[in-house]
């Protein structure tokens, strides 16, 4: 016989009490009061708030730090930092077993906030709750701010944790203990990138910049601009993909997996792009040099020789 608290979805953490006490210390608000529940409503809808605010951090600390150079590095191993702690958040999140979300959970007494006519609840259903894979991206951010700011830092933790974090308990969204872990792998995966993050690996981003700028920069901001988004978009993608896999008769494919799959398609495309591009940019420089070459002709031709 299955342990109970492995049948339900809930931890051991919270079947002992602490989990459920501090859910319910925070989730007891909600519903009460129409002002407040739209306030937590908005902080977790609010993509430029939520994810753009440490974005612009990292940008102001680009070009403003007085030693330059060592602070781009740190800031570049931070976002790979980022980068892998959601990917290890996801990895958990899909190889644990499943853990329901407080909002899907009927036994834990939940308190649904008030909805605004025309506002959906959330489609959590098929998604577990455990770890945070948004505390694990937004304390990783925050970290490698700190690493470069301590005041930077500081205040962007403790916006990650009553912004985002308390607003995904009070919502039903997650349980205290998914975000102490998803805080616990953002910050150590962000640690261990920045210590083992070579110079050379930073210099030769750095150099790439100086001599690239308009590539780095379109790249970047690419990037931080799904960081901004928390990677929405992704988390959509994944989900199509994995809709469309399964409709194509791989049942046994998931989440992670659809993720693989459609990065490297997407991947594919990207390079495909990329070198159509290139070869374009190669036959337009080719054509002008060519058209250049005929004028000059033309006009030699037409000088009168002394």
């Amino acid at each position: 016989m299955r342990p109970y608290w492995e049948e339900t979805g809930i931890s051991l953490c919270q079947y002992l009490g602490i989990d459920l006490w501090l859910f319910h210390l925070v989730n007891r608000w909600s519903g009460h009061w129409a002002l407040l529940d739209w306030l937590v409503l908005f902080a977790e809808r609010n993509e430029l708030i939520k994810g753009a605010a440490i974005m612009a951090a990292y940008w102001w600390l680009w070009f403003s730090h007085e030693l330059r150079q060592l602070t781009r590095r740190n800031l570049l191993l931070a976002l790979l930092g980022a980068i892998v702690s959601l990917i290890v958040a996801r990895a958990l999140a899909s190889s644990l077993p499943f853990r329901v979300r407080p909002m899907y959970s009927p036994d834990l007494d939940y308190q649904a906030p008030y909805l605004p006519a025309g506002v959906r609840p959330y489609a959590f259903e098929h998604w577990s709750a455990f770890p945070s894979d948004h505390a694990a991206l937004l304390f990783a951010l925050s970290f490698g701010l700190w690493r470069c700011s301590r005041l930077l830092g500081a205040v962007a933790m403790a916006f990650a944790a009553i912004w985002v974090c308390l607003v995904r308990i009070y919502l039903g969204i997650h349980f205290p203990s998914d975000i102490v872990i998803g805080t616990a792998i953002g910050i150590v995966c962000t640690y261990a990138t920045m210590k083992l993050g070579t110079e050379r690996m930073g210099n030769a981003v750095l150099s790439f910049e100086q001599d690239h700028p308009s590539w780095f920069y379109a790249a970047m901001f690419l990037i931080t601009f799904e960081f901004a988004l928390l990677f929405d978009d992704v988390r959509q993608f994944m989900h199509g993909a994995l809709f469309a896999l399964r409709a194509l008769g791989m049942q046994s494919i998931g989440p992670m997996g659809a993720l693989v799959i459609g990065a490297g398609v997407l991947g594919i495309s990207i390079v495909a792009i990329a070198f159509g591009i290139a070869w374009f940019r190669k036959f337009i420089h080719a054509k002008a040099l060519k058209t250049a070459a005929q004028l000059e002709f033309v006009f030699q031709s037409r000088s009168p020789v002394h």
